[in-house]
Order: C-alpha cells, then sequence, then structure tokens
C-alpha cells in the first residue's frame, strides 16, 4: 500500500486473503481495494451477492476506502441495438448492486465503470473514475471509427527503412506464394521488417504504409506476402526513392486503426505483438 498499489478484488478467494492481511494488521495506514462485479462480461468479477459481502466485510476495517467497479463488453457500437441493450443491462446491474450497498453504507460509494469505449461514447458511465486503456495511444476502441476521427493522436510510431528497390516486370509475383502479382512494371521496395518483429503476417495486399523521401511523405502499399524479416510495397511514382528511406508501418501519419482492419484484427493486437528485436526509443 506505501506503493500507491490500489489492488482490484474479483474473487472469494481474494477477498479472504485480504480479510486475513487485515486482521494482521500487515497493512498499515489507509489501504484502498476495488471490489469487480461481473455484470455480463463473465471474465473477471463477483455475482451481486459475493460482490456486496466483499464490500461489506471489507469497510468493515478501519481506513479502508472502497471502489464498486466493473467493466463494460459491448459498449464500442452503440448505434448496434444489440451493442446498446447489452451495456442498458450491464449498467442496470451494476445500479441494482450499487443500490443494494449504499443501503447497508453511510458514505457515498466511489464507482467506476467505463473504459476507453465508454468514455468515448456514454457519459452515464463516467461515474467517479474513468480506465482509459487503448485510446492512451491514440487508438480507437469504437467500431465504426478509427482514432483521428474521435479525437485522438498516436503516440506510437513503427517504422522500418527500405533495403532493397527492384524493378519487377509486368505478370512477375511478388513474395510467397505468388499472392500479389504485377499488372504493369513496378518498382518493388522491400522493408526490413516483418512478423518476426510483430507486423502482421495477416496484412494483406493493400496494406497502407508511409514512405519518407527528402522530398515528401507517400502513402503506399504493402504487394506480396509478409515475410519473416521483410515486407514488400509498391514504389510506383515516388521518383525519388532511396535506400535506408524511412517507412512508417502505423503511427504519425498513418493510424494504427486503419492498418488493424486490413490484417483482420484490432490496434491492441498490433501494439502488444512488436517483438523484443525492435529497438524502442522514448521521447
Amino acid at each position: 500500500m506505501e506503493k500507491g498499489i490500489e489492488p482490484v478484488i474479483h474473487s472469494n478467494y481474494q477477498t479472504e486473503i485480504v480479510v486475513k492481511a487485515l486482521e494482521s494488521d500487515l497493512f498499515s495506514g489507509k489501504k484502498k481495494f476495488w471490489i469487480k462485479l461481473n455484470s455480463g462480461m463473465n471474465r473477471l468479477g463477483m455475482n451481486s451477492l459475493d460482490t456486496c459481502s466483499s464490500f461489506l466485510r471489507l469497510q468493515a476495517f478501519p481506513e479502508i476506502e472502497l471502489v464498486l467497479m466493473s467493466h463494460l463488453a459491448y459498449a464500442e457500437d452503440m448505434d448496434n441495438p444489440d451493442s446498446k441493450y447489452f451495456t442498458d443491462r450491464q449498467m442496470d446491474k451494476f445500479e441494482a448492486v450499487k443500490a443494494e450497498l449504499q443501503s447497508s453504507y453511510d458514505e457515498q460509494i466511489e464507482m467506476s465503470m467505463a473504459a476507453s469505449a465508454g468514455i468515448l461514447t456514454l457519459p452515464n458511465t463516467h461515474l467517479n473514475y474513468v480506465r482509459p486503456g487503448v485510446m492512451l495511444y491514440g487508438s480507437s476502441p469504437l467500431a465504426q471509427q478509427k482514432g483521428e476521427e474521435v479525437g485522438l493522436y498516436p503516440v506510437m510510431t513503427l517504422s522500418s527503412r527500405i533495403i532493397a528497390i527492384n524493378e519487377v516486370a509486368a505478370g512477375e509475383a511478388i513474395g510467397y506464394n505468388a499472392t500479389y502479382i504485377c499488372e504493369k512494371d513496378t518498382r518493388v521496395g522491400t522493408v526490413s521488417i516483418g512478423y518476426g518483429d510483430g507486423y502482421p503476417r495477416s496484412a494483406v495486399n493493400g496494406t497502407p504504409v508511409l514512405v519518407k523521401t527528402e522530398t515528401q511523405v507517400f502513402r503506399t502499399q504493402i504487394i506480396g506476402r509478409v515475410s519473416m524479416d521483410m515486407i514488400t510495397i509498391d514504389l510506383s511514382g515516388i521518383d525519388d526513392v532511396q535506400i535506408n528511406d524511412e517507412v512508417i508501418l502505423w503511427g504519425e501519419g498513418l493510424c494504427a486503426d486503419e492498418v488493424a482492419k486490413y490484417a483482420n484484427t484490432i490496434s491492441y493486437e498490433l501494439f502488444c505483438k512488436v517483438t523484443k528485436r525492435v529497438p524502442f526509443i522514448y521521447n
């Protein structure tokens, strides 16, 4: 507790551990715990009865601060009737537990429900605390909108360099399994990044990238399958491109949400899968 850590209690066994620790005076001074209700996510959290029991058991100890919390499972598309119905059910369950607890609790109960999606779409879920996640990276949690469309800015850029430039004749194939056939004579750039670095192998032909030359930034696309250590990109019309020019895979100028759609995934997975062999530079 002296480190400022505020544990989340999501199961009965954790309640028992905390109660024993409090009874033994293991913690001194003010202590803060978050009690998690399973309101419908069915991943972590206690049922309504156990949530109330844990909350009331812990509040009996001196110098205890408690927050009642849960997590929205389906709040990224509130124009979808299914999403709205599911979220409304979660909030109803949360409010019912809050009301039950408040009847036995003298102080106003602090609450937390909203992560990134709720922060952007559901002001009624903001309560006392919000828990931003992927939006801190400038990525949107919403199904139909990219980060830039909801006023978010990227804080992470993944980039590499061009290591080869080749002229490939019309009718020739690019990469493993010949997934791309050149319709015309094509200048092809090879970029030193691949799934060994965490760039998704599932990224299809047409996945956007940015090429930074001495004169400007060009938007182009992947052609050919992603390899372990390399991707190939279309350099048509980029006349001044040179070896070692920077290529942006996502970040400033290219939202990770857009790249994720081409790779049939979400930006969260892109961020998490960048491997240790990629040098990280913190500004």
